[in-house]
């Protein structure tokens, strides 16, 4: 039961539970089942000696009030007679915190995408040099250098595109025309050396009567990607089947 409060306790109590705490009231009695529980819980642990802190979260007329609240036993003759609360109000600090977390999985998902993008030039350089050792005709060689410098152009476009992606995730849209039939022809070109990517039959159908206006960079790395994965997947089924 309630043997003393302060004003602060008071107004919150009035607010959240449209109760008016007073001498003596049941510290259980105005919660609802899953917070009755919870404290219940909390007081259990108090008065068994526990010294502690915990986290809880208030929702009440459309706020999300967070509060880190501390338990603390009173002893008197090395006997638990009852349990001093104290409450803080951390709703900005976990503001922060789930802002901050986002952001970190923001990065995460940004790394993995770069990664990804950055890979299938990387790739097709690998193989034009393997194929560049094995050539003994010096025209054939000039062509496989060629193509290198184009996959090498290719990833300094795609880092120029992670730049705007940066951007993007800071509010900085482009809103350019979109050409798709160059667009697939690029994204397939730069794709075209990867292992069993010969192999591989494309179906081009178009249909749009209007233009079509967003950003070209963020578009670009999407379908990209999708092309990635895709002839990932047959390619491995054409590796396993020996076809």
């Amino acid at each position: 039961k309630l043997v003393s409060f302060n004003n602060a306790y008071f107004e919150s109590t009035k607010l959240f539970y449209d109760i008016a705490p007073y001498i003596g009231m049941p510290m259980l009695k105005h919660l609802n089942e899953t917070n009755k529980n919870n404290w219940s819980e909390f007081y259990s642990r108090a008065i068994s000696g526990e010294h502690f802190t915990e986290e809880t979260i208030e929702n009440s007329l459309g706020l999300r009030l967070c509060f880190e609240v501390s338990f603390n036993p009173i002893f008197i003759d090395s006997e638990v007679t009852g349990v001093a609360i104290f409450s803080r109000d951390i709703t900005s600090r976990k503001s922060v915190e789930d802002q901050l977390e986002y952001k970190i999985n923001e990065l995460n998902t940004f790394v993995y995408k770069a990664s990804h993008d950055l890979r299938s030039p990387l790739v097709s350089v690998i193989g034009l040099v393997q194929l560049a050792k094995m050539e003994k005709d010096v025209l054939e060689l000039a062509k496989y250098i060629s193509m290198i410098g184009l996959s090498v152009q290719k990833m300094d476009n795609l880092l120029i595109d992670l730049v705007k992606i940066v951007n993007i995730s800071q509010g900085k849209l482009t809103n350019d025309k979109i050409e798709f039939d160059q667009m697939i022809e690029e994204i397939l070109k730069s794709l075209e050396y990867r292992p069993g990517f010969s192999e591989i039959i494309f179906r081009k159908h178009l249909n749009i009567d209007d233009a079509f206006y967003g950003d070209s960079g963020m578009l670009y790395s999407i379908l990209q990607n999708s092309f990635l994965y895709f002839s990932g997947m047959i390619s491995r089924l054409l590796l396993n089947s020996n076809l």
